[in-house]
């Protein structure tokens, strides 16, 4: 039995390589890349290079279409956005009709993808979202401006086709002048970004998987510690944590749109309220999938089993407090953090905690593992250790 990962070459990717290898599941590994730390896992069963689902569609499609034949595929695991929406397209759907594809239609993950349709959902459903101001007249920017409470954050409205991080993304601003200069670059990158209020609090997130029916079967979820941007951005440190208002905002909003397959729902605790507040829906493997692994909920796992329509049990167990590390991400957070307090106690407490968590030996690493050394010695050194694969993968690479 296999199932293809796409951009196999992703952090994400190698989350759901190593869950299904672990399993015996043989995974066919497809990338526009010839190198990467999905790849470099030992339990990448064969590896193909293809071309970019992005850049050319139907030549990508001819190649996936090739392997699911050759290696009798049974279920398809979109990875990166390009692959999701292309594979989430009704004809590509019928095109693939003897291969599942556990991911929601084009439709539903526009309305997830786009932070503005997703705000007056959620709003529509009695969630809690941040303050947004909606411009749809450049005209109208000088004068909505002079209204927002500073500082305040500008995001693009769909993130799959602008690069990540500050200032491509999203940009905190402090000032109507500032705002105003930030809104319009980050408009040429994409027509009319939000406005936002900043929450301030830690970030949370529910992890779910929904099956064919729409049906929640197995969920999670986490809250950051430290994260590897100044204003928000990926987890470096985090861990396994519930929240009674997280799981039902989450459920709720994706079981309103009629999900299928995994996401997970990222929220904000506003300090001022105690408050979960929803930020983004993000449709797909997310960066810290392994802290709900190591919890007791193997999504990825469960996620091949409903694609096979095989039942899963609801009796798994949940552990909160589990404790997760991405190190060199973690280190640079560290290192930021420090060099950004200027209390001399709060950067003793600073070091102090991260110090502890270092040396804690049930923190558990994100990606550093000596049952796969492969993905460990390319994310530490960034070389790629070719004398790990065997020959007859070699010419894949």
């Amino acid at each position: 039995m296999s199932v293809i990962v796409t951009e196999a070459h992703l952090r994400t990717a190698l989350y759901v390589i190593r869950s299904l290898g672990r399993k015996g599941v043989m995974v066919v590994c497809v990338s526009e890349e010839k190198k990467g730390i999905g790849l470099a896992s030992k339990y990448c069963w064969k590896r193909k290079v293809v071309p970019s689902p992005k850049n050319d569609p139907d030549r990508y499609l001819r190649e996936i279409e090739g392997l699911v034949e050759a290696y009798a595929v049974r279920v398809i695991i979109p990875i990166h956005e390009n692959s999701l929406f292309l594979f989430s397209q009704p004809e590509i759907r019928k095109r693939f009709k003897s291969v599942e594809i556990p991911i929601s239609d084009y439709s539903i993950l526009q309305k997830a993808a786009d932070k503005g349709e997703l705000i007056k959902i959620a709003s529509s459903l009695g969630i809690p979202v941040p303050q947004t101001y909606f411009i749809d007249d450049l005209s109208r920017l000088e004068e909505v401006t002079k209204k927002i409470d500073y500082p305040a954050i500008i995001k693009v409205r769909l993130e799959k086709n602008v690069n990540p991080g500050p200032n491509n993304r999203y940009k905190k601003v402090y000032n109507p002048t500032e705002c105003i200069e930030w809104y319009k670059t980050l408009h040429e990158k994409q027509p009319f970004p939000l406005i936002q209020e900043i929450i301030k609090g830690y970030g949370c997130g529910f992890f779910a998987l929904f099956d064919k029916k729409g049906k929640l079967i197995a969920s999670a979820g986490h809250r950051r510690i430290r994260e590897q941007f100044a204003d928000g951005g990926p987890s470096t440190f985090c861990e396994s944590y519930y929240h009674p208002k997280i799981w039902e905002y989450g459920e709720k909003l994706l079981t309103h749109l009629g999900w299928y397959g995994v996401a997970m729902v990222e929220f904000k605790m506003d300090h001022r309220n105690g408050e979960p507040t929803l930020m983004e829906i993000n449709p797909r493997f997310w960066g810290t999938t392994p802290v709900a692994i190591l919890s007791g909920v193997d999504f990825p796992y469960l996620l091949y089993k409903t694609a096979l329509g095989e039942k899963v049990s609801d009796k798994y167990t949940f552990t909160t407090g589990v404790k997760l590390r991405f190190l060199k991400e973690d280190i640079h957070a560290f290192v930021r953090d420090f060099k950004k307090e200027r209390n001399l106690l709060k950067k003793i407490d600073l070091s102090t905690r991260f110090l502890l968590d270092l040396l804690n030996p049930f923190v558990r690493e994100g990606i550093i593992s000596l049952d796969d050394i492969g993905p460990s010695i390319f994310y530490l050194t960034g070389k790629y250790p070719s004398w790990m694969l065997s020959n007859r993968d070699k010419e894949a690479i």
